[in-house]
């Protein structure tokens, strides 16, 4: 079984052309530092990680607090829809009051103006007989 030892020899080799033993001190200044490569990757993933708990934190109280809002919101609209149906109900009624009225109004000017054509007519015809009756006489 190959070493890490073995390994970085072949890597050493395999990029650079030169030649290491596996006992050569160069090995293991290539091994600390790769430890300490390792240790600091390992440190910065766990503060990243940290990092993204505290940030998907943040975003959980936000989104808490938008739905609260949204709540708010819908209720909000929910009162203002009851207050327009309301206000269009009042609306139609005073609407249908005038046009009622105007209605009533109507018909009573052609009721009089019926009853006075009415008279005209009366009076016209009761001339008219008037004259026939003198004319026969």
């Amino acid at each position: 079984m190959q070493t890490r030892t073995d390994e970085l020899v072949n890597e050493v080799f395999a990029l650079t052309k030169t030649k290491l033993s596996p006992d050569d001190p160069l090995l293991t200044l290539i091994l600390l530092q790769e430890r300490g490569l390792k240790r600091s990757f390992e440190q910065h993933y766990a503060s990243r990680a940290d990092q993204d708990q505290a940030f998907l934190a943040q975003l959980d109280e936000r989104l808490v607090k938008i739905n609260a809002m949204y709540s708010e919101l819908s209720q909000y609209r929910e009162r203002v829809v009851a207050e327009l149906m309301v206000k269009n109900q009042q609306v139609t009624v005073q609407i249908e009051g005038r046009v009622a009225r105007r209605a009533l109004g109507g018909v009573k000017r052609l009721g009089l103006v019926a009853g006075v054509a009415l008279v005209v007519a009366i009076v016209a015809l009761t001339g008219a007989a008037a004259v026939y009756f003198q004319m026969r006489g």
